[in-house]
């Protein structure tokens, strides 16, 4: 299919270049306003993307620590909600991601149907950023509720 020189990318990048041109005449209002929303979505599911990480780091930190740490795990409930919020997490970072990468490659020659297409490639990623939402806010109150255990058990408040 590729002859190894990107013609075959070339052709893909000079067939949407004609498409947006067809699309611009058809409706230039529509094809911005759906090019807004994906930059928007892009934007939350690398917050989200990024937020998880931020997140996972502080969770590997806490199952990491030792005894005599701040953020030490003290028993087994703090334990299993670390590793609950870990595993959250993670899938959260998963989902953004596939958010981020989601895309449909070619949209046809035909302008309303590559219209169509290309709103339909939107909503799967702000389903997906939305699961991953749950999943952050979720995951984030686990890992704060181990934390503020660990903190207060270190503290000697328990």
């Amino acid at each position: 299919m590729d002859d190894g020189d990107g013609s075959a990318h070339a052709r893909r990048f000079k067939a949407h270049r004609r498409l947006i041109r067809g699309a611009a005449k058809y409706d230039k209002r529509l094809l911005q306003s759906l090019r807004f929303q994906e930059q928007s979505v892009s934007t939350r599911a690398g917050a989200l993307l990024a937020f998880s990480g931020l997140l996972i780091a502080t969770t590997i930190v806490q199952l990491a620590g030792g005894e005599d740490s701040l953020v030490a795990i003290h028993a087994r409930a703090q334990f299993l909600l670390a590793t609950a919020g870990l595993g959250l997490l993670f899938a959260a970072a998963f989902l953004s991601l596939a958010s981020l990468v989601l895309s449909n490659g070619d949209y046809g020659e035909d302008a309303p149907a590559a219209l169509a297409r290309f709103h339909d490639l939107i909503r799967r990623k702000q389903a997906l950023s939305a699961v991953a939402l749950w999943l952050v806010a979720i995951g984030a109150a686990f890992v704060c509720i181990s934390l503020a255990l660990s903190i207060a058990a270190s503290a000697g408040l328990r």
